[in-house]
């Protein structure tokens, strides 16, 4: 004879507590005259009751919430969706500081380079100066001396 197990009762029942309810009052049902759902001939009214339920043949009723408490719940999940809402809109400004700051580094990186350029663009400028000052003082040296 196969045995019964709690496991495959509680394929079809969501807890133990729920499992033990169910079977308990199965067991009231059929000592009160109900007939059998499964064939189970020598079992106890609590075997055969575990072997209706593990094979489906009882239904187990899932608790309706009060409506206060389905409002109680409904509540909290318009908090945590507003509490995910901000935490994203946290983020995302965040996330826009962020790209603001490495666009201004970015752009004072830009001018920083720009300026050194310009500073090295300058001592160019001035060392052709100083250069062409010089070639034109040999040329007039020249001139002068012949």
């Amino acid at each position: 004879m196969a045995r019964i197990t709690i496991e495959d009762c509680l394929k079809r029942v969501e807890n133990r507590f729920k499992l033990v309810n169910a079977a308990a009052q199965r067991v009231r049902q059929i000592r009160e005259g109900s007939e059998y759902l499964v064939v189970s001939p020598k079992n106890e009214d609590i075997v055969v009751s575990l072997r209706e339920i593990a094979a489906g043949r009882v239904l187990v009723q899932q608790e309706i919430a009060e409506p206060e408490e389905a409002e109680a719940k409904e509540v909290e999940a318009e908090e945590a969706e507003a509490k995910e809402v901000e935490a994203e809109e946290a983020e995302a400004k965040e996330a826009e500081a962020e790209e603001a700051e490495a666009k201004e580094a970015e752009a004072e990186e830009a001018e920083a380079e720009e300026a050194k350029a310009k500073k090295s663009e300058a001592k160019e400028t001035k060392a052709k100066k100083a250069k062409a000052k010089e070639a034109e003082a040999k040329k007039e040296e020249t001139d002068k001396s012949d």
